[in-house]
Order: structure tokens, then sequence, then C-alpha cells
């Protein structure tokens, strides 16, 4: 699965999708103040939602087929579990 995750993420349309997915999660936490395990909240960037959300997505094949077979919701699904 990671080197078809590799494949898609290769892909503009599909980087952009995540990298949407990233911010979204980012401003999210932001205005909870949330922050990342042994990070504060006000030192979490963009970049460290991203990694993180690589790794979550790796970690559950049914989210991440959901995402790279653009299945309808997959994103907002996403979004909500994280």
């Amino acid at each position: 699965m990671t080197i078809q995750f590799q494949t898609w993420l290769a892909k503009p349309e599909n980087a952009r999708a995540l990298d949407t997915l990233a911010d979204a999660v980012h401003r999210k936490m932001k205005i909870a103040r949330l922050g990342l395990y042994g990070c504060a909240p006000e030192q979490v960037d963009w970049e460290d939602i991203r990694q993180e959300l690589i790794v979550f997505l790796l970690r559950d094949e049914n989210m991440l087929s959901g995402l790279m077979g653009r299945k309808p919701g997959a994103i907002k699904q996403v979004r909500q579990f994280l």
C-alpha cells in the first residue's frame, strides 16, 4: 500500500487534497489550542500536521483506500476522525 500511496501522492491534485486537509486540521488545532505529543500548541506548524496525517493514513488502510479511491466523503471522514 505504501508504494501505491506514494504514486497517488505524487499527483499534484492529490497532494493538494492532502495539503488542504492538513491545513484544515491545523487551523482547528490552533483555534482549540491543541498540540501534538511533545509539542506545545504554538510550536505545531502545518508541516507537522501533514506528516502526522501521512503516518495516520498509512496505518489506517480503510481511510487511505477511501481517500485514494476518491470515495465520496472520504476527506470529510478523515477530517472528522482527526
